[in-house]
């Protein structure tokens, strides 16, 4: 049975999915529980037929569905043409554009990774803010937040600028600096897994410091000001995680 796959535990799972027996992601591919169908597809990718794909590319929810995109060998695609035709001509632009990405053999946009709800949940789960937050939250905060990706010469936020966006590092590294005396002061930098923009939340002004990218790539989950204070409230590990996190980088300062 599936007993031991639940949602409760299903993104701690997720990334030994090839290690679990055949028979029990089956059950999962067939369950009521769109985040267990979800949790199964990569390790039962490599066994499914055309017509298990055709199934699974008709699923009812849009996660399972770019999950099945994510994972979908390029073997398959000519067979699949016709459902992957119709995803991608759909009015939700991540799948419309994977499916375009699959049919056309773009190789670029083929390989572009893209953060599915349970992939998400993995992702926040690990990070340090985070990490203790119970599999219900986690969920909750997967639902609410952005991907994002910033390359050099963009900002991920600007001294003086309003906002209260929170960016969680899943890729790269960033740079936080100060204007000062009309010069430019590095006040810290952060690395995968950190998170950027937390004195926002607590403090409303002007952001204190521009944030930009320090490599070629930063790839984020961006959390609205309004979700993270909702998160704050319910959750004082959280609060006090935050707390420790501005104390420990104001005395690096």
């Amino acid at each position: 049975t599936t007993k031991n796959l639940t949602p409760d535990n299903v993104q701690r799972q997720t990334p030994n999915a090839m290690s679990l027996p055949i028979d029990r992601l089956t059950e999962a591919l067939a369950s009521d529980d769109a985040l267990l169908r979800q949790a199964s597809i990569p390790g039962l990718a490599s066994f499914l037929t055309v017509t298990d794909w055709k199934k699974a590319l008709q699923d009812s929810d849009r996660e399972v569905l770019l999950c099945c995109l994510m994972e979908l060998p390029k073997s398959m695609v000519s067979a699949l043409k016709p459902e992957l035709q119709a995803l991608a001509t759909g009015q939700d632009s991540g799948l419309s554009t994977r499916a375009r990405a699959l049919t056309s053999g773009d190789e670029k946009d083929y390989s572009t990774q893209t953060y599915t709800l349970l992939r998400r949940m993995f992702a926040l789960s690990q990070m340090k803010l985070l990490a203790n937050l119970s599999a219900e939250t986690i969920h909750s905060l997967a639902f609410a937040t952005k991907e994002e990706s910033f390359q050099p010469g963009q900002t991920l936020c600007k001294e003086g600028e309003t906002g209260d966006s929170v960016f969680l590092l899943l890729e790269g590294e960033t740079e936080a600096i100060q204007t000062r005396n009309g010069g430019e002061h590095r006040l810290g930098i952060n690395r995968t897994g950190e998170s950027v923009g937390e004195m926002a939340i607590l403090d409303p002004g002007p952001r204190m410091a521009t944030v930009r990218p320090l490599t070629t790539k930063v790839r984020t989950l961006t959390l609205q000001g309004e979700d993270f204070r909702t998160l704050l409230q319910r959750d004082n590990t959280v609060s006090m995680g935050v707390i420790k996190m501005l104390i420990q980088r104001q005395r690096v300062r």
